[in-house]
């Protein structure tokens, strides 16, 4: 949603008869109010996405589509994964050959980053932001699924966010 700002019209002088009319005005007002008041009412909301089957020790790449901008309270995973997510394609790419438990580098464009040894939910506490990166902005956000399991599988993954930018 776009903010666009209803101007009252107040005339060239005052009680001329040229500006808006009383109910007019207000009628701009109310609805500058419900714009302003939109963007602060944001609700957490759950994105979620499955994986292609992931052998096992081997990483898939997936592009979600969500926010511009966010901030993340949970991520969650249907079987023991690691998961990170990123600012930019270039970012996950740069970070491909990293190992788990590396730290890493300075500035590498990594927003998250969760090991689950099963099923379960790591919450990010404080919460999170993120952003997209790319030029121009995307509501993309690229992620990597590492398979941290016995057996090849499909992993389902699903983050708890409030966007910030759309």
């Amino acid at each position: 949603m776009s903010l666009v700002q209803k101007v009252i019209n107040i005339g060239t002088e005052p009680n001329d008869g040229t500006g808006d009319t009383l109910r007019d005005s207000f009628e701009k007002v109310n609805e500058n109010f419900t714009d302003i008041f939109s963007q602060f009412s944001k609700t957490r909301e759950n994105i979620s996405f499955v994986t292609p089957e992931i052998p096992v020790s081997e990483v898939a790449n997936v592009d979600v589509e969500a926010y511009k901008g966010y901030v993340l309270y949970q991520i969650s995973t249907s079987a023991a994964a690691w998961v990170r997510l990123y600012v930019s394609n270039t970012a996950r790419a740069a970070d491909a050959s990293r190992l788990q438990g590396d730290e890493p580098a300075p500035n590498s464009g990594i927003i998250a980053e969760i090991t689950t040894s099963s099923a379960g939910s790591v919450i990010m506490a404080p919460g999170v932001f993120g952003f997209n990166n790319e030029f121009p902005a995307t509501n993309i956000i690229p992620v990597a699924v590492g398979n941290l399991g016995n057996i090849s599988t499909s992993i389902t993954v699903l983050f708890t966010a409030i966007e910030i930018e759309n």
